[in-house]
This record gives C-alpha cells, structure tokens and sequence, in this order.
C-alpha cells in the first residue's frame, strides 16, 4: 500500500507532447523534443486504485493534459472505461480535437 496524504484529490496525467497548434508561446512548446509512448503503464491503475481506496468516499479527479490531450482519445478511452467507478475526469485542451 502506498503512504499517500489524504488531501491527494487530484492526478494530472499527461498523455503525450503532440499537439495539433504547436504555438511557439506555449509554456510546453520546449518539451515537445520527442514522442511519448502511446501504451499505458499499467501501474498508473495500481495507484488510483489504492488512492481511490484511501479517499474511501470522495473520488479522486483525473485531469488530462500534455500537448493536445483529445489527439490520444484512445488512451482516455482507456483510462476512463478502467477507473471510471472511482474517478472523475476532466481535461485541459485547446478544444481543436474536440
């Protein structure tokens, strides 16, 4: 078990560094130097399992983001349909993928 504090409430997951604007002022624009994997390490559902598990009632939000976030629909796909009993989602994106 993990030696998480209580007041965790929300994980940001960047799935990626591709973006489909790739504006030179983003604050993200340095990182983009190479791609991410595109699989998803299944360890990441371990660890929300056994927040999820410390929260007890209240669940733990997950926020994607990195790059454009919508251009990996497949990965939230994924990570959704497996927490999606002891999560909640939102995302961080520029709404051009959308």
């Amino acid at each position: 078990m993990l030696n998480i504090p209580n007041s965790v409430n929300r994980v940001f997951i960047i799935l990626g560094s591709s973006c489909n604007l790739n504006c030179r002022y983003c604050m993200q624009h340095a990182l983009v130097t190479k791609q991410i994997t595109n699989s998803i390490n299944p360890k990441i559902y371990e660890f929300l399992k056994q927040l999820a598990q410390q929260m007890q009632e209240k669940k733990t939000h997950l926020v994607f983001y990195g790059g454009e976030p919508f251009i990996y629909f497949n990965n939230i796909k994924e990570i959704v349909d497996s927490t999606k009993s002891y999560c909640t989602f939102s995302a961080i994106s520029n709404g051009k993928a959308i």
